[in-house]
């Protein structure tokens, strides 16, 4: 009788030792249920076309028409491989979730991504409120930097002057003669302004060019100022007008119309 009692428990070894042998033997050519039979219900399923794969931890096995057309190499060690590292990530969060709540006990609070205590959080808080602050305050400032550089280019490229009207004639002699008005539209006062008078031929060619300042000098903003350029020569059938200030700044100028 105790014979027989030995005979069933060592066919039961062996019986579960084969099912452990066999719990990884999968081939191609198994069916799905064989698959599951042996290692459980997958993890998860994706279709491709016909072809239907089953994802665990060992890796991907694809059936086709319900049979396993795809087997990973090493299918076992690479299950048990899997399985140890997702074992130890359980193991590693339930001691983070452990140690969460020893501190929780202490007193202690979670706060970017580290424990502290509530005064240290609250200390955290404030610094960060005031670096946020300083950033806001930054980025003001650079928005009217480049507000104010925005409008300065604006004031250099718009007209300073106002040509209201010009003339060119000839004295007695048959020497010709600038004469014009212009009026400031700027917000500025303007120092030293110089008006130069281009003369051209008949034929279009440049002739000659001569200058002088505004008989007033500064010239305040709406101010108008009369100007005269006398040139010694006898020739010039047209001319053409420019400003600049006596260190030759270009005094941008519009025509009345």
């Amino acid at each position: 009788m105790k014979q027989k009692k030995m005979l069933v428990v060592l066919a039961f070894l062996i019986s579960v030792g084969s099912a452990a042998i066999g719990e990884f033997d999968i081939k191609v050519g198994d069916s799905m249920d064989h698959v599951v039979n042996s290692l459980g219900a997958p993890l998860g399923k994706a279709k491709a076309g016909s072809q239907t794969i089953y994802i665990y931890d060992g890796g991907n096995i694809v059936f086709k028409n319900g049979k396993a057309v795809e087997v990973p190499k090493n299918y076992e060690a690479s299950a048990q491989q899997k399985k140890k590292e997702r074992e130890a990530y359980e193991q590693q969060k339930a001691a983070q979730r452990q140690f969460a709540v020893q501190q929780r006990a202490k007193g202690f609070v979670w706060y970017d991504s580290q424990w502290m205590t509530t005064e240290q959080r609250a200390l955290k808080k404030a610094k960060e409120r005031e670096r946020l602050l300083a950033m806001a305050e930054e980025a003001k400032e650079q928005k009217r930097v480049a507000a104010e550089a925005a409008k300065q280019k604006r004031l250099a490229s718009a007209p300073k002057l106002l040509l209201l009207n010009w003339n060119l004639s000839h004295d007695k002699d048959g020497t010709r003669f600038v004469e014009g008005s212009v009026k400031n539209i700027s917000s500025e006062v303007i120092k030293n302004a110089i008006a130069t008078a281009h003369l051209y031929l008949y034929s279009g060619k440049f002739f000659a060019a001569n200058e002088a300042l505004l008989e007033l000098n500064p010239l305040l903003p709406n101010q108008i100022s009369s100007f005269y350029i006398h040139f010694p020569d006898r020739e010039g059938y047209r001319c053409e007008m420019s400003f600049k200030t006596l260190s030759g700044k270009t005094l941008r100028h519009k025509i009345e119309e």
